[in-house]
């Protein structure tokens, strides 16, 4: 009996056997940890990560009263619908900024445990985000509470136990009712060289235009010729062709006094044609007004009311 040789053999196979263990044992303590490590932690996958603002054309939030808000993009401008108005790009900006940085961020995982998720303010009344690539869904989260921080907000899914937390404040991000641009009029005063002010019994007309002389100056050709100072008209002009609304009503004219206007507003010059039309009062004791060119209709101040019902006595 070769008894080196059975030494050998079964040197063999107990080294063969020690590989076999070593390479499990590094299989599961480095690359199968690594993996748990990442699941845990949310960096596995982002699941946000498709939520791309770079593609997303549409977004749905749904408030704490369960009301559903729709926002589109196009051309680059987010619309706020049913009534396609334009929102204000200061907050739309902001609102990409940060949705860019969470879709690819770390999702850094507060809790597994479904029990706590009511205690980060993850409950089925909590705001909810969903966004859109024409039509298909890249993503959606609830909005939790802001973290001790401040500087962070803690999200979570549907069907997901995990509560999550971004670097990100949301308090307000997704406030989209409050979206609508009130912005009526934004020419440039310097371009305008006519103005008609139309009452239900008269007609007003001023213009800049150069006469035969070719001096230009600020003057009323209807109902009498006038000549105006100009300081005055350019404050007339800084409140029409610059106007912002102090509230957005519901689109309806009825009840508002627009389809027989107390006065109506024309601006005309290069590259501005602005077309309004004033009427009464609302509950408020704000104005109602409407912008002709789109038909939106605004609420103005009783200020810059009092600073569009000009005669030509007010310009001299």
């Amino acid at each position: 009996m070769n008894f080196s040789y059975m030494f050998n053999k079964k040197n063999y196979i107990l080294f063969a056997i020690l590989i076999i263990l070593a390479g499990g044992t590094y299989l599961y303590t480095v690359p199968f940890q690594q993996w748990q490590q990442k699941r845990a932690s949310g960096n596995e996958t982002n699941f946000l990560r498709n939520a791309q603002m770079s593609t997303v054309d549409k977004i749905e939030v749904t408030d704490t009263a369960g009301k559903i808000f729709t926002i589109t993009k196009n051309n680059g401008t987010w619309f706020l619908q049913p009534d396609n108005w334009p929102t204000e790009k200061i907050l739309t900006d902001a609102l990409e900024e940060k949705m860019t940085a969470i879709a690819n961020a770390h999702l850094e995982v507060i809790s597994i445990n479904p029990d706590n998720k009511a205690s980060f303010g993850i409950t089925d009344t909590a705001m909810k985000a969903k966004f859109f690539n024409a039509d298909k869904e890249a993503g959606s989260f609830i909005i939790g509470n802001i973290a001790s921080d401040y500087q962070s907000t803690y999200i979570g899914r549907e069907n997901d136990d995990k509560t999550y937390s971004v670097k990100e404040t949301l308090t307000r991000a997704f406030d989209v009712e409050d979206w609508r641009d009130r912005t009526i009029t934004n020419a440039e005063s310097a371009n305008v060289d006519a103005i008609t002010l139309t009452y239900p019994s008269q007609q007003i007309e001023l213009t800049n235009k150069p006469v035969e002389s070719g001096e230009a100056y600020w003057r009323a050709t209807k109902p009498y010729v006038a000549r105006l100072q100009k300081d005055k008209i350019d404050t007339f002009l800084n409140t029409a062709a610059k106007l912002e609304a102090s509230d957005i009503p519901a689109q309806d004219v009825k009840d508002t006094g627009l389809e027989t206007p107390a006065l109506q507003v024309i601006l005309q010059g290069a590259g501005v044609d602005i077309r309004l039309s004033v009427s009464a009062k609302d509950a408020s004791g704000m104005y109602f007004l409407r912008e002709e060119t789109s038909g939106r209709i605004y609420l103005i101040s009783q200020q810059n009311h009092d600073e569009l019902f000009k005669q030509i006595r007010d310009f001299q």
